[in-house]
């Protein structure tokens, strides 16, 4: 039904804007718009006005189109008495309130990646990348390994999902505890 409307759509965006650009093609020249005249009532620097405005307007429909998105990425896990759905956005928002356990850490974006398994839907994972800023430090990598097992941990134990595939924890900045003024 969605292929449907977006064909729908896009159809009335190039017959309003092939018709359009037709008409102002036709203004510009007197002998076509004589020709034209005919079968309008309407003089040709009208016409050419109208043809203007409906080009404007199959713009303004290709802009404001709202392309929905599809429902969030989510999680499903199916069992016996039936399925239960998780937001990844919602995993991730658990996920960053870890941040509060690590010193070193200043900021973390946690994204939470569905992933399903046709086949199987028992077998339905999750891979979450953490992208963080720390404090400079000899220690990133220990802490970064830390976080890593502290964020499956808390998934598995706090939320109940068991099939965490990967976490991967990506340092996007490192800030230097010495700032230059």
């Amino acid at each position: 039904m969605k292929m449907l409307h977006r064909l729908v759509g896009f159809l009335v965006f190039v017959v309003l804007v092939g018709f359009a650009l037709l008409l102002v093609w036709t203004a510009m020249s007197e002998q076509k718009w004589a020709e034209l005249a005919d079968h309008i009532r309407f003089g040709r620097f009208s016409g050419m006005f109208a043809g203007i405005a409906l080009f404007c307007l199959g713009l303004l429909l290709a802009l404001t189109s709202e392309r929905k998105k599809s429902h969030p990425d989510t999680l499903f896990v199916d069992s016996e008495k039936g399925r239960v759905s998780i937001d990844t956005d919602e995993i991730g928002e658990y996920v960053a309130k870890l941040i509060t356990e690590f010193p070193s850490v200043v900021k973390m974006r946690p994204n939470v990646i569905a992933l399903r398994n046709r086949k199987d839907p028992s077998k339905n994972s999750i891979d979450i990348v953490a992208t963080i800023e720390v404090k400079a430090g000899p220690q990133i990598h220990e802490a970064c390994e830390i976080l890593q097992d502290r964020i499956r941990d808390s998934v598995v134990t706090g939320l109940g999902i068991t099939r965490v595939r990967r976490v991967d924890v990506t340092v996007g900045k490192i800030l230097s505890e010495h700032r230059m003024p």
